[in-house]
């Protein structure tokens, strides 16, 4: 993964961090600075993912 996809990662997992917390605020400003790195964050219960902005466009 390159440095931005690593940054996006890293974000991630922060944002996973203040989600458990319930500090929803904070982990919604860290969505936007990863959509700014290219990356949309998908939710699912529990878990959460990663996807290119690229390729949800192509599907």
């Amino acid at each position: 993964m390159d440095k931005i996809g690593q940054g996006a990662k890293n974000l991630k997992k922060e944002r996973d961090e203040w989600r458990k917390r319930g500090e929803y605020a904070k982990a919604d400003s860290l969505r936007g600075k990863i959509e700014k790195l290219g990356f949309r964050v998908v939710d699912r219960g529990r878990e959460s993912s990663l996807v290119k902005i690229e390729e949800e466009l192509s599907r």
